[in-house]
């Protein structure tokens, strides 16, 4: 009863979460109007709700070791991979990767704005991206607590509910997967499909380390590429010209 009661509990959270997701409205209104609708929400509505699943189904000790239910996905994943990933030793290679690529991304932006076109994203996030530079403290704010929560949400405490209720951990995971995508329907289709291939890579770095913190920490880190880093060295090159 409580597995099915828990995931009530986060699909309920879940659809207020895309009800009350961006809208072409509030862009209009400039980022700080996302970014003050997003903290007002998301930690309330996925970190809460996570602790609360957490605390119904009585695994709490989820948030620090993968639960058992995940391990016949992270054998599968594993064996695919060509074996387990050390998190501290892989963490470091991350970062430099992440930061490296945002600093080719904003030269490729300024050389394509110089020709006056658009940036190369997957999504349509321009309307959430800082316009000025008191716009960075809150994105980054947005981005670093968006990658903590949802990991939580939608790694952790989604397919452990769906696992537990259904007795499938592969159909969990994909189901799980499939609304992450979902929730960034206001990126468009390219959104989408990026969100999709971003949720598989995090959902595999957790299952193959079993460190959350992991993916935490690689999805944040994408978040502030592509709302801080980005951004912020194509305003200096624009600067420059």
């Amino acid at each position: 009863m409580l597995p099915a009661v828990s995931l009530l509990l986060l699909l309920a959270i879940y659809g207020a979460l895309i009800r009350r997701s961006p809208r072409p409205r509030l862009f209009g209104a400039g980022p700080h109007a996302v970014y003050r609708r997003w903290l007002a929400r998301m930690p309330v509505l996925l970190g809460g709700g996570t602790v609360l699943a957490l605390i119904l189904l009585g695994r709490t000790d989820a948030l620090d070791a993968m639960p058992p239910e995940f391990l016949p996905a992270a054998d599968l994943v594993v064996y695919t991979i060509g074996g387990y990933l050390d998190a501290p030793s892989f963490a470091p290679m991350i970062v430099v990767a992440l930061v490296a690529g945002g600093g080719l991304g904003a030269i490729l932006d300024a050389w394509r704005r110089r020709r006056g076109k658009g940036p190369v994203m997957l999504g349509d996030i321009s309307a959430i991206q800082p316009r000025a530079w008191h716009d960075y403290a809150p994105a980054a704010l947005v981005g670093s607590i968006a990658g903590v929560v949802e990991e939580a949400f939608f790694r952790l405490a989604l397919p452990l509910a769906i696992a537990l209720a259904s007795g499938s951990v592969l159909v969990a995971h994909a189901v799980a997967l499939g609304l992450f995508a979902a929730a960034h329907r206001y990126q468009g289709w390219g959104g989408i499909a990026g969100s999709l291939v971003m949720g598989l890579v995090m959902a595999v770095l957790y299952l193959a380390s079993g460190a959350l913190w992991l993916a935490m920490l690689v999805h944040a880190l994408v978040n502030l590429n592509a709302l801080i880093l980005r951004p912020a060295l194509a305003r200096v090159q624009l600067f420059r010209r």
